[in-house]
């Protein structure tokens, strides 16, 4: 029997997923935007306690939450990163995931236009441009905490002094950073999932006339909540960027979890219906060490 080069295609795809999707776990989120706010008050009171003849009480409070926002800043721009990184990878995967499923049923004489119509609408313009921004955001939320850890070591009246002015410049960029993290969200996962389940609406009617069973993968981000997640930012003074860059990295951890599961049943029907033939794999091209795989990722 003839292979078939769109089975092979969606098939390494498949197997070789683990190369493009990765997330981080949401526990290490919560880890990663606590410490920050811990280190914060350790910071503010050392500074304080061994300097009490030059701050007042007022310059405790904006110190402590000057220090938290740049240490959430330096956080919430790291993972920023990650996950601009996670949705150029994921989506670029998808495009050729789309594409391949998109030549299987047309190898098999079904009509693919309304799959080729919502391929259409997916939109693979400014991914480099985003990573590239969020890792210049990333250089400058390092560069102000250096700058604070340079002030305090050489002048800590200049500190003092100019505290409310940090505090100002902290909280725009946590804004700006807040900005970005809403319009890039709301793209994926939110809009991306929505398409990629209206596809495989389209996908499931022409594999079942050719004789595959197959359901439609099921949503599992369905709103973007703008409206609440602008007002909790604002109601707490910022500090909610930390708390969306958690849920976005739950959503976008359920999102591939459940496309997972679905391409998974969806290739074994397909290497049924083939009778396996023209369907290789690749293997498991992760390290098999625990750390290995998480340094290899963090890279």
């Amino acid at each position: 029997m003839e292979r078939n080069q769109w089975a092979d295609r969606f098939t390494d795809n498949v197997v070789r997923r683990t190369e493009r999707d990765s997330g981080t776990s949401v526990y290490v989120v919560f880890l990663l935007l606590c410490i920050p706010m811990l280190l914060a008050i350790i910071f503010s009171f050392f500074i304080v306690e061994t300097n009490q003849d030059i701050f007042g009480s007022m310059d405790v409070i904006e110190i402590a939450f000057s220090t938290i926002l740049v240490g959430e800043c330096c956080i919430a721009g790291f993972l920023l990163y990650s996950y601009t990184r996670t949705d150029r990878d994921h989506q670029a995967r998808d495009v050729e995931w789309m594409d391949a499923l998109i030549g299987y049923v047309g190898s098999k004489g079904g009509d693919t236009s309304d799959m080729e119509r919502i391929r259409k609408g997916v939109r693979t313009a400014g991914w480099s441009a985003k990573k590239a921004f969020s890792g210049a955001m990333l250089l400058v939320d390092l560069a102000i905490m250096a700058a604070i850890g340079i002030a305090a070591f050489l002048d800590v009246g200049m500190l003092a002094d100019r505290s409310f002015q940090m505090l100002l410049v902290c909280y725009a960029v946590l804004l700006i950073q807040f900005v970005f993290t809403v319009s890039t969200t709301i793209r994926f996962p939110v809009r991306h999932d929505k398409v990629q389940c209206e596809f495989t609406e389209a996908l499931s009617v022409q594999l079942k006339g050719i004789g595959i069973p197959m359901g439609p993968m099921d949503r599992s981000v369905r709103r973007s909540y703008l409206v609440i997640h602008i007002l909790l930012f604002l109601v707490t003074l910022g500090l909610y960027s930390g708390i969306l860059l958690l849920l976005t990295s739950y959503l976008t951890s359920r999102h591939i979890k459940t496309q997972w599961k679905y391409e998974q049943r969806l290739m074994m029907e397909i290497i049924s219906f083939e009778g396996g033939v023209g369907i290789e794999g690749t293997g498991y091209n992760q390290p098999k060490s625990s750390v290995a795989r998480f340094l290899k990722n963090l890279m």
